[in-house]
């Protein structure tokens, strides 16, 4: 016999013994008993809107308070009204006994644009030059600076650089963030 016929014929064998089994089941007319469940009562429910507690959850802030007493210590422009300088900014002052902080005061410019000139040619000669902002006479002066350095004596080395540098004479000063 022909390996296809054979084929042909074991497939025809089992598709019969299929309809032979399942065929019964589908005409018998009993199939599976369908039961019917209760209809699930309905529930008289009233929407509510949860809110959840904070009061618990946040805790009591005094931000109101430092809010209030930092407008006292700065004007309207931003200045801190104690020290001139603008709020934010390095505060740098003259150097005391106590001083641990250092910075090298390069210049002082009323343009700020001069400011930004003299500032980035510091950061290219691979100076941590700054800004800081001070006000004289109600308006601001523009203070460029090298630091924070924590020893005097790098920041006499760092002078006698820069003053040879850019043809000026730089103070040494101290420095608060």
């Amino acid at each position: 016999m022909n390996e296809r016929t054979r084929y042909r014929r074991t497939g025809l064998i089992f598709f019969a013994a299929l309809a032979v089994i399942f065929l019964p089941m589908l005409f018998d007319g009993a199939g599976v008993a369908l039961q019917e469940t209760p209809p699930m009562p309905q529930a008289s429910v009233s929407p509510q809107i949860l809110v959840p507690d904070f009061t618990e959850v946040i805790p009591k802030s005094s931000i109101v308070e430092d809010v209030s007493a930092l407008r006292e210590e700065v004007d309207e422009q931003g200045f801190n009204a104690e020290t001139n300088s603008l709020f934010g900014e390095p505060v740098l002052s003259p150097v005391a006994e106590t001083t641990k902080i250092f910075a090298v005061q390069v210049a002082s410019f009323a343009e700020q644009n001069n400011a930004l000139a003299t500032r980035k040619q510091l950061r290219d000669e691979g100076y941590e030059a700054f800004i800081s902002t001070i006000k004289k006479q109600s308006r601001p002066f523009y203070r460029v600076a090298i630091g924070p350095l924590l020893a005097r004596a790098d920041a006499l080395s760092i002078q006698s650089k820069v003053g040879r540098l850019l043809e000026l004479e730089p103070a040494i000063v101290a420095m608060t963030p």
